[in-house]
């Protein structure tokens, strides 16, 4: 999706520019003076047009901060999840399993997970809904231990690719993030949660944009604050958010200082 955007917008700024220096040859060569203006105006207008999407699209890629993955990237990344790190992730976290029998019990169930996860994971990158946010991480939060128990087994990494290719069928037109094949692979809480925050703050970021578009085309006044007024709380509610998972504080606290500062704008004097 980034490199679409990417290259839209290099497409849009060579559209515009050529069609700016077709206005500029058009001043010299027009014999009748109406038709040159005219023409060089909608020129003009057009190459402007472009320029403006090639800037938005520009943009459009900036924002999307998580890469996409290739299928050689999920290969690397699943063999990258060795049998060491998934059991320092176990011991540190719950009892690992190191019987055969006990890993079949939950070999199912990863399987099927796993797809629910990848899902649940692309919610919370794509969502501008908290409480569609919150409810989704309730729900990985009381799964995500299976993961962390079950990841010291050898068959885990072949459950995970199958789950991967599930969800890649499942949803052949959705891009694979690199996130959501690391914290299926190589789970991990502190990661988990790392990922949360950052998914808190750009929903919080889309709803804003949405409330600020529709703010603009309202005409009352009451129904302006009450839109206002839902941002004042969404942004309380994100910073709560943030504070309550926060793991690496620095990063958190940026996003934290980010919202209060988009609050502060709207707070009703």
């Amino acid at each position: 999706m980034k490199f679409l955007y990417l290259l839209l917008s290099f497409v849009s700024w060579i559209i515009g520019l050529f069609l700016m220096l077709v206005a500029i040859v058009g001043v010299f060569s027009e014999d009748n003076i109406g038709d040159m203006i005219i023409g060089v105006v909608v020129s003009l207008l057009i190459s402007f047009a472009f320029i403006w999407l090639g800037v938005t699209m520009s943009r459009k890629a900036k924002r999307l901060g998580f890469k996409v993955i290739s299928d050689e990237k999920i290969n690397k990344l699943l063999i990258a999840a060795d049998e060491k790190e998934r059991k320092s992730n176990v011991k540190n976290k719950i009892r690992p399993m190191n019987n055969g029998i006990a890993y079949s019990n939950v070999a199912f169930n990863i399987k099927n997970k796993g797809v629910q996860l990848l899902e649940s994971l692309y919610v919370l990158y794509t969502t501008k809904n908290m409480d569609t946010l919150k409810g989704r991480f309730d729900f990985i939060d009381h799964m995500y231990s299976s993961f962390v128990e079950a990841s010291c087994d050898r068959r885990y990494i072949s459950d995970v690719q199958e789950s991967i290719d599930i969800y890649k069928s499942m949803y052949y037109d959705r891009v694979l993030y690199d996130f959501q094949v690391q914290l299926i692979s190589v789970p991990s809480r502190s990661l988990l949660q790392e990922y949360y925050i950052g998914c808190v703050y750009n929903c919080f970021c889309r709803f804003l944009e949405e409330q600020e578009t529709q703010i603009a085309a309202l005409k009352r006044d009451s129904a302006k604050q009450n839109r206002i007024k839902r941002i004042v709380d969404i942004a309380d509610e994100a910073i709560l958010e943030i504070d309550s998972y926060a793991v690496n504080k620095q990063q958190s606290q940026s996003y934290i200082d980010d919202i209060t500062t988009k609050r502060n704008k709207y707070l009703i004097k």
